[in-house]
């Protein structure tokens, strides 16, 4: 019996020695104004605090944008994984190694504002509408949560704006600094749309995270590097140079 113990133990330490090893990968999505790839070039508020913030940590490693739901399952699922920017909720709260604050943010619903039928004054109200939501993001869950069934998931945020401005769902969940953007950048102005309701609970900060199973030498040098980028004032001024403010952690 102690001799199949030992070679379980064996076999768990060698596979759990071998995820630690795993190098450090960093993943993101297109989500402007905070993290997106401009002609090839990481940018945004967060990907430049975060990039600050390996510079700080003395690491280096590419950070790879892609569709929210593919960054979050490599996150759930492989040591060593970097994952921003992602807001901290109850059900995620066990699922990561939470490395810090890193920009603020607001999430509410919006509607055509020419959309005189769409009436909503409460979260109740919403439900009995078509909503737009970006696959497996903090407000797609949060609106499943609430029980909510008329959701219309896509792969990218985008997406759901221009469904919205062409009448094909009639309320869209979105990030407040990230429609106001958009809409902009996609020949929009600001008066075609209107925000109907901020959501409940979701709001405060966005984080960057460690993937469960990291190596604790790479946590604790990127907790170092966040806390000293905030000790010296480089945050907020990378936060103030885009318009936003840095709130109280």
């Amino acid at each position: 019996m102690c001799k199949f113990c030992s070679i379980f133990a064996l076999l768990f330490f060698t596979l759990l020695g071998q995820a630690v090893s795993q190098p450090l990968q960093i993943v993101s999505e297109d989500l402007p104004p905070y993290n997106y790839s401009k002609s090839g070039i990481a940018s945004g508020v967060s990907t430049e605090v975060v990039t600050a913030v390996m510079e700080a940590a003395g690491l280096s490693a590419p950070i790879r944008f892609q569709p929210w739901a593919r960054s979050y399952h490599l996150a759930l699922s492989r040591p060593n994984t970097l994952i921003f920017s992602i807001a901290r909720t109850p059900e995620r709260e066990n699922q990561f190694i939470w490395i810090g604050q890193i920009a603020p943010y607001g999430s509410s619903l919006f509607k055509r504002s020419s959309d005189r039928s769409v009436q909503v004054d409460t979260l109740d109200d919403a439900r009995a509408y078509q909503i737009g939501v970006y696959l497996s993001d903090v407000k797609h869950q949060y609106l499943l949560s609430e029980g909510f069934t008329r959701l219309e998931p896509v792969d990218h945020d985008l997406l759901n704006i221009r469904k919205l401005a062409k009448g094909r769902i009639d309320l869209v969940a979105s990030d407040d600094a990230f429609f106001s953007y958009i809409i902009r950048q996609e020949g929009f102005e600001p008066a075609d749309f209107e925000r109907v309701l901020k959501l409940p609970g979701l709001g405060g900060q966005l984080y960057m995270a460690m993937s469960l199973g990291s190596d604790p030498d790479v946590v604790q040098a990127l907790t170092q590097g966040l806390d000293a980028l905030k000790a010296s004032g480089r945050h907020r001024e990378i936060l103030m140079s885009h318009g936003l403010n840095a709130e109280d952690e």
